[in-house]
C-alpha cells in the first residue's frame, strides 16, 4: 500500500528548499484545481501562496522572535512584563504578598500522604519509607516545609519554579535544589519546542550574561499556566497588572494625608482698594496661615474650604473686612511654594502674591 498523497513530499520533518511556484508537485496542483482553488475562474477564493518550508512538515508550535535565544532579558525578551517590574509590584502590593502567604501556608499545613501508585498490588512499605527519607530534605539542606515555601515563591510570583537535578559523582540524583526562577532562560528549537538533550534546553542569566547551560535531564521547568506563544507561564500577578498599580497608587495618595511637608496647599495675595498700612496685611493673613500651613495633604484643603467657605476653584476673588474695618480685597486659591509668613514683608507693594 502506498504512502498518502502528501506523506511523499516530506523530508523526515526536517525543513526543505524554497519551493517556487513551478515547483509544486503536479498532484497537488491537480487537487487544487479540483478544488476550485487554482488562479482562473471568476469569484473563486484564489490560489493559496506557495509555502516556504515545504508541505506536510512540523508544525512551529509559535510564531517567535527571530534570535530569540541569543537574548538574555528573560521574559522581557518575548514582550512580556519583566521579572523586575513583577517583583516590584508584588513587593509594593500588600494584597499580592498576603495572598500568597495565605496560599503557602495553606500548603505546608498539609501533611505528605504516600500510597502505591496504581495498578501496583506489591508490598511498598520499604519504598515508602525510602520517600518519606528522601523528602525530609529534598535538597539535603532545607526540612521539607521550608523547602516546599521556598518553591512556591517562585511558582506564585514568576510562575517560574526550575527544580536542579543535583548529582553526585555517580551521576545519581541526590537532590532536587530550587533555582531562582528569575534567571533560567528557556531555549526553542526551530519549531519552537524545547529542545532535546544533549542539545541545551535552558540557560542561566547571571548579572546579564549567560552562565551555564542546561538539558532537560539537569533541570524539571514546567509552568503552571503555560502560554501557546511564549515558553514562559503566566504568573498570577501578570493578569492584574492594572488593578494592582491602581491600589498602590491609591495608597500612596491616601498616605499622603497623613504626612507633613513643607510646601504649603495654598497662596493669598492682598490687592488694595486703597493704599493701607502693613498691619492691615498681616491680620487677614495671619487668619489663614493655620488653614495652609505645613502640610499638602487635601484634607486640610477640604476643611479650610468649608471655614473659608470658598470655592475649590484655581483662584478667585472674595471680600474681606480688615481689623481696622478697611475695605480690601483677598485672593485665596491653591499652589506650591508660598510661604504666607512672608505676607508681612511686601509692605510697600500695591498687590503682594506668592
Amino acid at each position: 500500500m502506498g504512502l498518502p498523497l502528501l506523506d511523499r513530499f516530506r523530508k523526515g520533518g526536517a525543513r526543505g528548499a524554497e519551493l517556487a511556484p513551478a515547483n509544486t508537485p503536479a498532484q497537488i496542483e491537480g487537487a487544487l484545481t479540483a478544488s476550485g482553488m487554482d488562479q482562473g475562474g471568476n469569484f473563486r477564493p484564489g490560489r493559496p501562496l506557495n509555502p516556504y518550508f515545504g508541505y506536510s512538515g512540523q508544525a512551529r508550535a509559535m510564531d517567535y522572535p527571530l534570535t530569540v535565544n541569543t537574548a538574555t532579558q528573560g521574559r522581557a525578551a518575548w514582550g512580556r512584563p519583566s521579572y523586575d517590574v513583577l517583583k516590584a509590584i508584588i513587593d509594593a502590593y500588600d494584597v499580592a504578598r498576603m495572598c500568597i502567604n495565605h496560599k503557602i501556608d495553606e500548603l505546608r499545613s498539609m501533611p505528605l500522604m504516600f500510597q502505591p501508585a496504581d495498578s501496583v498490588d506489591d508490598d511498598v512499605d520499604e519504598a515508602i519509607d525510602v520517600a518519606k527519607l528522601v523528602l525530609a530534605y529534598p535538597d539535603r539542606q532545607l526540612p521539607y516545609e521550608s523547602w516546599l515555601s521556598k518553591w512556591l515563591e517562585n511558582a506564585f510570583k514568576y510562575d517560574s519554579a526550575p527544580l536542579y537535578r543535583r548529582r553526585n559523582y555517580d551521576g545519581d540524583i541526590i537532590g532536587l535544589e530550587v533555582m531562582d526562577g528569575k534567571t533560567l532562560y528557556p531555549y526553542i528549537d526551530e519549531n519552537g519546542r524545547r529542545p532535546v538533550t544533549p542539545a541545551p534546553a535552558y540557560g542561566q542569566i547571571i548579572h546579564g550574561m549567560i552562565g551555564q547551560w542546561f538539558t532537560t535531564e539537569d533541570v524539571i521547568y514546567v509552568p503552571f499556566r503555560p502560554q501557546e506563544d511564549t515558553p514562559f507561564g503566566m504568573a498570577p500577578i501578570e493578569s492584574m497588572l492594572l488593578t494592582a498599580n491602581t491600589d498602590i497608587r491609591f495608597q500612596w495618595h491616601f498616605l499622603q494625608l497623613f504626612t507633613d511637608g513643607s510646601v504649603p496647599a495654598g497662596f493669598i495675595g492682598a490687592e488694595f482698594v486703597v493704599d493701607h498700612g502693613a498691619s492691615q496685611v498681616r491680620a487677614p493673613a495671619y487668619q489663614h496661615v493655620p488653614l495652609y500651613d505645613g502640610s499638602r495633604g487635601r484634607d486640610r484643603q477640604r476643611s479650610s474650604a468649608r471655614d473659608c467657605s470658598y470655592s475649590r476653584s484655581r483662584e478667585r476673588t472674595i471680600s474681606s473686612e480688615s481689623v481696622h474695618h478697611s475695605r480690601m480685597q483677598l485672593r485665596i486659591g491653591s499652589g506650591q511654594g508660598a510661604d504666607l509668613r512672608t505676607v508681612h514683608q511686601q509692605r510697600h507693594s500695591g498687590a503682594t502674591r506668592h
